[in-house]
C-alpha cells in the first residue's frame, strides 16, 4: 500500500494512530501519530513485540485476515515508547493488492485508557448508587408525567410483596387503598396545581390485598426545558409507629380513668399531664391545672 507525498502529509496531521499491519502481523507503515506512539523503529516490526496483555493485533485482526470486508472494532493493550502500557480502541479494515488477494489490514487507533477508567469508576458509582438505592431503609419510586412508576426500589418491592415487573409501567394509584383519592392527589402535582407540601399518611395495598399505613414525601422532577416530568417519592412503613400510637392512646385513657390521682411533673416543677381524679382532688379543671406549677396549687381553695 503506496500513498502520495500529498497523501502523507495529510495523514501525518491526523491526531489518531494509522498503522498497517501485514497478514504476518508486522508493521509496514505508520503515520506520524503512530511512531510518536510507538516509536521511529515501529515499522517492520511485529505488532506482537508491542502487545502487553489480551490478544495480539494479529489475533484481533483475524477475520481481516481471512477476508472479511465489515470493519471491525478491537481493543487491545500494548506497550507505549515511554514504556506504559495503553489500551488501544482500533478500526480495522481489510487490505487488498490489485489482485485482490488479502494482504494486511489499515488500523485507526485511540488512546482509550483514560476513558475506560472513567467507564470503570462510573460503572462503580452507578453499582455504589443502585446498592444504596435498593437496599435503602425506606421506598423509592419515580413515576414519569402521566403517573406511571418507572422505577422502584428494593425495599419497596418486599414491603409490597411485588415483582419489578408487576409495577413498573402502571398507575402509582393502583397500589392505594384509596386509589381514586390518590389518582386525583398524583395528577394534581403532576399538572402543577397542587404543591408538592410536607410528608403525608395513606394506606398501602400488598400484593395480597393487606394494607398497611406510610408516610409519604413527594418531590417534583423537571426536565431539561423546565418543565415537570415527573415524581419522586419515598415511601416510609409506619406500621409499629401507629401501633405504638395506639397503644399509647390506650394507656392514657386507661391513666385517665383510674381511681387515684396522677400527675407528671416537668424538670421545672410545670404540670405536664394530670389526670381526672387528680382534677377532683385538687378542684381544679385540666386546663387550669396544665397552666400551674405545683407551687401554685391551693388544696381546696376552689
Amino acid at each position: 500500500w503506496r500513498v502520495t507525498a500529498r497523501q502523507e502529509a495529510i495523514l501525518a496531521a491526523v491526531h489518531d494512530i494509522l498503522m498497517i499491519v501485514s497478514r504476518d502481523g508486522v508493521y509496514t507503515w505508520a503515520n506520524k501519530a503512530g511512531y510518536d506512539f510507538f516509536g521511529e523503529d515501529a515499522v517492520g516490526r511485529a505488532a506482537a513485540d508491542y502487545s502487553v496483555a489480551g490478544p495480539t493485533v494479529s489475533q484481533a485482526l483475524a477475520p481481516l485476515f481471512r477476508g472479511d470486508e465489515t470493519v471491525l472494532y478491537v481493543e487491545t493493550w500494548h506497550r507505549r515508547l515511554d514504556g506504559e502500557s495503553r489500551l488501544l480502541g482500533s478500526w480495522g479494515r481489510v487490505l487488498r493488492d490489485p489482485d485482490g488477494v488479502v494482504t494486511g489490514a489499515l488500523l485507526s487507533s485511540r488512546d482509550i485508557t483514560g476513558s475506560k477508567h472513567f467507564e470503570s469508576a462510573l460503572r462503580e458509582s452507578e453499582e455504589r448508587f443502585r446498592h444504596l438505592f435498593d437496599h435503602a431503609p425506606v421506598g423509592y419510586h419515580e413515576l414519569d408525567g402521566q403517573g406511571r412508576i418507572t422505577k422502584v426500589n428494593q425495599t419497596e418491592l418486599q414491603m409490597l410483596g411485588y415483582e419489578p415487573r408487576e409495577m413498573i409501567g402502571r398507575p402509582v394509584w393502583e397500589f392505594f387503598e384509596n386509589g381514586t383519592a390518590a389518582r386525583r392527589t398524583v395528577e394534581a402535582k403532576l399538572s402543577g396545581n397542587k404543591p408538592e407540601g410536607r410528608a403525608f399518611e395513606q394506606n398501602y395495598l400488598r400484593k395480597d390485598g393487606s394494607r398497611f399505613p406510610v408516610l409519604i414525601q413527594d418531590d417534583i422532577l423537571h426536565g431539561a426545558d423546565g418543565r415537570i416530568a415527573g415524581m419522586r417519592s419515598t415511601i416510609q412503613d409506619i406500621t409499629r409507629r401507629k401501633q405504638a400510637e395506639a397503644a399509647l392512646r390506650l394507656v392514657d385513657y386507661a391513666v385517665d380513668r383510674v381511681a387515684d390521682s396522677a400527675l407528671w411533673i416537668g424538670p421545672d416543677a410545670r404540670i405536664l399531664y394530670v389526670n381526672r381524679a387528680a382534677c377532683r382532688m385538687l378542684g381544679y379543671a385540666r386546663d387550669e391545672l396544665l397552666a400551674l406549677s405545683v407551687f401554685d396549687i391551693h388544696v381546696g381553695a376552689k
